[in-house]
């Protein structure tokens, strides 16, 4: 029988929390292969990449995806380039939250073809896991073995490596894990941050809002993970990490590190003197000498471990002055802690169409008479992005510090811009309303962009809805999908956002190599395949363009662009050795 490690995990009232939180998804424990009739079961979100054939794992709190042993199976164009990575963990997420964000863990640079990916048990003996493995055979003399595993209660998969050199020569590993961006693209931003405290390593979602992050720390007497490990014929060498996560970089931390040592709890609401919950705020907690943030929820409650000591905290929240506080954490108790600033000072804004309706519109926020132009948040989203908001329906509102500003309000190229100076003072919420008239006459042209992507493309980290908010604010009309490498559907987003009267797509692909680059459309999407059903590139772009044309039918109803093109390379000088 297999035996399995048991973790000494402390359960505290922080996994209760996240229990109310996220009710959705199976209560028993289970490991599954996903086909046709249980695709429903997939996990969704930003980063959500399952297919048919993949394998899942639940217990009621959180689910991990493996993928299967699939041909080209892959995440995103990102992940990775030069091999497929099937048997590599592409979804972890809590039961029913819809909020995966992890895009790809890959232990021991797992990477190119296994020989099989299957259940080993399905949690009816109290534990659940998911092997990958690739033989000696495969592998020129190197065995290599992942195992996935989950139990009850567990807020963490555990990941245990198997590495045993059969051959009669030399061979070398790489214990440790690839964690979400590609090692030949070390400088494409996955992460919002990401940190390093003791041996667990935190990372944050893109855009922290979305209060998705994970944390990852080795397991058992060998924890070194080196980077190069040279094992000798018959050699063997055994490795295990636990990859948690939780709805903050504080809270996943504390998840990691509760596997390894006494812990506490800590609890508390971030509530202001209005009775508003703070929702996007950031509570710092400095843990050694590194901050970890942690995010309040939509109620303002917030929760998680630390190890026994005394922390310095300080809550940021955007309009507000900053509040710091000193507290204790003790081992296997709970500490309170609670914040509630004065209001926050925001600016209010209704944007109408001339009609009176709703209207998309992009506010600039400019500092103006020594005020700075504030920084709302990252670039990747559409709701406070660096100094602008993008709306789809022209109704919010954005905190901002106390001063003077310039609000500009746009509504692309074919509208009258506003333009107002306004002072807004701390605590104060300043109502702005606002007519965006059409004074340019389109009658029988539309509006388009033919080339633009989401985060499905692997290379943009703009969530699909901010870019179709993006899109409205600018008055696009007309945006056909064409995310790289994959065939994709807007349109449920556009529906969802009611802007379906606003702009229309349609479903197509933008065709990506080291090479030259094609859009087409229309096309059909199969979100059940991988990549959607997208055809493999080619780097001879006359192939691309027939395939491209032919694909799924009706050749004649097809639009085949190329973009940025580079073609003479493929003519002239194909080994690019300056030589015709």
């Amino acid at each position: 029988m297999m035996k399995f490690i048991r973790l000494k995990v402390v359960l505290l009232t922080v996994f209760s929390v996240v229990s109310i939180l996220y009710p959705g998804g199976a209560k028993r424990l289970e490991a599954l292969e996903i086909g046709h009739h249980n695709a429903e079961l997939l996990p969704k979100g930003k980063e959500a990449d399952g297919i048919v054939g993949d394998f899942l794992l639940r217990n009621g709190k959180i689910q991990v995806l493996i993928a299967g042993n699939l041909p080209h199976r892959r995440a995103n164009m990102m992940h990775e380039w030069e091999f497929p990575i099937p048997g590599a963990l592409l979804d972890l997420d809590f039961c029913g939250a819809d909020n995966d964000q992890i895009t790809s863990f890959r232990p021991g640079h797992l990477g190119g073809d296994v020989s099989y990916v299957r259940v080993v048990s399905d949690g009816s003996n109290g534990a659940a896991s998911v092997e990958t493995v690739r033989t000696a055979v495969k592998g020129g003399g190197l065995y290599t073995r992942h195992e996935y595993v989950l139990e009850k209660h567990w807020q963490h998969v555990l990941i245990r490596s198997t590495y045993r050199n059969d051959s009669d020569k030399v061979s070398e590993i790489q214990p440790f894990p690839v964690w979400k961006a590609p090692l030949r693209n070390p400088s494409l931003k996955q992460f919002s941050d990401f940190w390093k405290v003791g041996k667990v390593r935190i990372g944050d979602s893109i855009d922290p809002f979305d209060k998705r992050s994970y944390a990852w720390i080795p397991i058992g007497e060998d924890d070194s993970l080196a980077e190069l490990v040279s094992l000798q014929p018959g050699e063997q060498k055994d490795y295990s990490i636990a990859l948690a996560v939780s709805d903050s970089p504080l809270a996943a931390y504390g998840v990691a590190a509760a596997l390894q040592k006494p812990i506490g709890t800590v609890e508390g609401r971030a509530v202001d003197q209005e009775g508003e919950a703070m929702i996007h705020a950031s509570i710092f907690v400095t843990v050694g000498k590194i901050e970890l943030p942690a995010y309040p929820s939509d109620g303002g409650r917030f929760s998680f471990l630390l190890p026994p000591g005394t922390y310095e905290t300080r809550l940021f929240d955007l309009g507000r002055p900053e509040e710091q506080q000193r507290f204790t954490v003790n081992q296997e108790s709970i500490t309170s802690l609670s914040f509630s600033p004065p209001r926050a000072s925001a600016v209010q804004f209704l944007i109408q169409d001339a009609k009176g309706d709703p209207s998309p519109a992009k506010v600039q926020f400019i500092g103006v008479n020594g005020t700075s132009t504030p920084y709302l948040g990252t670039d990747y989203r559409a709701h406070g992005c660096d100094h602008q908001y993008h709306s789809h329906d022209g109704k919010f509102t954005q905190q901002i510090p106390p001063g003077e500003y310039r609000i500009r309000i746009t509504r692309g190229p074919e509208f009258d811009l506003v333009e107002r100076n306004i002072q807004v003072g701390a605590g104060e919420h300043l109502e702005i309303k606002a007519v965006l008239k059409r004074t340019v006459n389109t009658k029988g042209w539309i509006s388009t962009d033919y080339h633009s992507h989401s985060t499905p493309s692997g290379d943009n980290h703009c969530k699909s809805d901010d870019r179709i908010i993006s899109f409205a604010a600018e008055h696009m009309e007309f945006i056909p999908t064409t995310e790289h490498n994959r065939l994709y559907d807007w349109q449920p987003h556009i529906d969802r956002l009611g802007l379906s009267e606003k702009m229309a797509t349609v479903i197509g692909i933008e065709l990506t190599g080291a090479g030259q680059h094609l859009n087409a459309f229309p096309l059909q999407h199969h979100p059940l395949s991988q990549d959607g059903g997208a055809p493999r590139w080619q780097f001879d772009p006359r192939l691309n363009a027939i395939v491209l044309r032919n694909l799924f039918g009706e050749s004649h109803r097809k639009w085949v662009q190329i973009n940025h093109p580079r073609v003479g390379e493929v003519f002239n000088d194909r080994d690019a050795d300056g030589e015709a």
